[in-house]
């Protein structure tokens, strides 16, 4: 059975059966998909299971499949009484994510390159869905090396700006590619396709976290890569009450997690931000290009949540629970330019 079919297979070889994933006519087999020996499997994994694994990637696309399942279900038939199965939670349990659909699970667990998962199954639909997912990817990708070698060199005893220069060049480049992406989204993503996939992102299984706080849903607010770099460049970082929420995945994979904005956090606490440490007038200018950069992206952002979901001019609720994201992102715009322009004033003194 083809991909672009209303149903496609998903193999897991790793217990030798496979899974009708999800279908677009009402037929509905997630709730049976998943069976007590895969917990078991995934029990015989440990403590491995934090390690790269092609059996650990199969498991964590079978939890995303079990979600979008579910997710699905509580859209298109909304009242019923569907809920994952013990072995799901499990399972969600066991691979330390959260029990229901993430940004991180939709962007960087999705196998985008063999068998995307998605929940609009016409063409277009399925095209602009795959093609939403796979910027978000790459953005999160592209930024993860210049981060993660800014925070090592902030780390070091004696940081120096000849170290800064060519991280910080690395970092201003892939904020430009980014930005490019985001706009590229802005021009060639449907509105009719994003208008028919948000609904999935909104949908709520009802479940909280062990301090009884509600999971925010999968949006572009739960990656960690933008706040770290706000905490990096010493700009000061307006995060969504939510962000401690984030669960960080496979670190191995190379994206920005919840540890590294953690990192962050602490060294801008203790006063180690480019901000703070690198205050020659070269390294001065480059942090101004970083965060201008970083402003014109934000509002390319802005523009395109405007376009695509018109209703949030007037306030609104994000899919990740952020009230007004909207004037949120506006807000947040102008606080990176503003940094960016005092850090541009302060370079020429």
């Amino acid at each position: 059975m083809p991909i672009g079919s209303p149903y496609f297979w998903s193999d897991l070889s790793i217990i030798g059966h496979r899974t009708l994933v999800f279908g677009g006519s009402g037929l509905f087999l997630c709730q049976n998909h998943l069976l007590t020996n895969l917990y078991m499997q995934l029990q015989a994994l440990s403590p491995a299971i934090h390690t790269e694994s092609s059996d650990k990637t199969r498991l964590e696309i079978e939890h995303l499949d079990s979600l979008m399942c579910e997710y699905r279900e509580l859209t298109e038939r909304p009242g019923t009484a569907h809920q994952l199965g013990p072995d799901a939670l499990a399972l969600a349990k066991s691979l330390g994510l959260p029990p229901v659909l993430t940004y991180e699970a939709l962007i960087l667990m999705n196998p985008l390159d063999t068998a995307p998962r998605t929940f609009l199954t016409d063409e277009v639909g399925r095209r602009d869905e795959i093609a939403f997912y796979r910027i978000h990817f790459e953005i999160e990708r592209m930024l993860y090396p210049s981060i993660r070698m800014l925070i090592d060199t902030l780390s070091h005893v004696r940081p120096n700006s000849e170290s800064f220069a060519p991280i910080g060049q690395a970092l201003n480049e892939s904020l430009q590619e980014t930005k490019r992406k985001m706009g590229e989204m802005f021009r060639t993503l449907g509105v009719d396709s994003f208008a028919r996939m948000r609904p999935y992102f909104m949908a709520d299984p009802g479940r909280t976290d062990a301090e009884g706080r509600t999971y925010p849903g999968p949006s572009g607010a739960s990656s960690a890569a933008f706040p770290t770099i706000d905490l990096l460049l010493g700009i000061s970082s307006n995060e969504s009450p939510d962000k401690d929420a984030i669960r960080p995945i496979s670190p191995w994979r190379g994206y920005v997690t919840v540890a590294d904005l953690n990192e962050a956090r602490d060294l801008a606490r203790s006063g180690r931000t480019v901000a703070s440490v690198f205050t020659d007038s070269g390294s001065r200018a480059l942090a101004a290009s970083i965060a201008m950069t970083l402003s014109q992206f934000r509002q390319i952002h802005a523009m395109t949540a405007k376009r695509y979901v018109p209703e949030l001019v007037d306030g609104g609720v994000g899919t990740g629970g952020v009230a007004s994201p909207l004037h949120y992102l506006q807000g947040l715009t102008q606080r990176t330019k503003h940094a960016a322009e005092n850090l541009a004033s302060s370079g020429t003194q």
